[in-house]
């Protein structure tokens, strides 16, 4: 389960959650523990493409990402077909972000076409939900922080390797040197 929806998205979907223990590892080794986790049946925008479904398991956190771009960038230049239907039409502006998705879900969401923008630009793919841009945008922009979400499972499995030592307790017991004295006694007289 890599993919990430926003809690307040779930609430407003109505999505009914249930109990998840994950640690999401980020740059740094910075933590965060996620507690929930729904699904939802994602449908394929009806002009793309007819009923196309995908199950997704999502991870549900109050905050994935900040706004994404970071900073608005000019497409004015850019020669998009008319004929090219975009997943959205205004993805060169900061807007909130409240699903993200792990790439076992987007490549079932990802259809074979694709449409090169020319040199130094995106590339347009087709998915379930219309076209959507990848690639350089020939912008200068600095940006004041790069952000990330990797999830781990060597992380999480580490954890819980020491979660279980320091739980666990030997079951060899340790016994006085009297008590040893009376075991062997038993032993030699009775077994």
């Amino acid at each position: 389960m890599t993919s990430f929806m926003k809690t307040a998205c779930a609430q407003r979907l109505r999505l009914k959650t249930f109990p998840a223990s994950v640690s999401i590892v980020g740059f740094g080794g910075a933590g965060h523990g996620i507690t929930e986790a729904t699904v939802a049946h994602v449908f394929s925008k009806p002009s793309v493409i007819e009923h196309q479904e995908v199950v997704v398991e999502f991870l549900v956190a109050p905050c994935i990402v900040n706004r994404l771009p970071l900073r608005s960038f000019d497409i004015s230049s850019w020669i998009i077909p008319e004929w090219i239907d975009l997943a959205d039409p205004h993805f060169n502006q900061p807007e909130k972000i409240d699903i993200l998705f792990g790439i076992v879900e987007w490549d079932k969401m990802m259809l074979s076409q694709t449409h090169k923008l020319g040199d130094e630009l995106p590339t347009l793919r087709r998915t379930i939900f219309g076209w959507v841009a990848g690639g350089p945008v020939n912008e200068e922009v600095n940006y004041p922080t790069l952000q990330a979400l990797p999830v781990t499972n060597e992380q999480l499995d580490e954890q819980l390797t020491k979660f279980w030592e320091v739980e666990s307790y030997s079951t060899e017991r340790f016994l006085s040197p009297e008590e040893q004295a009376a075991e062997d006694h038993f032993v030699t007289t009775h077994c």
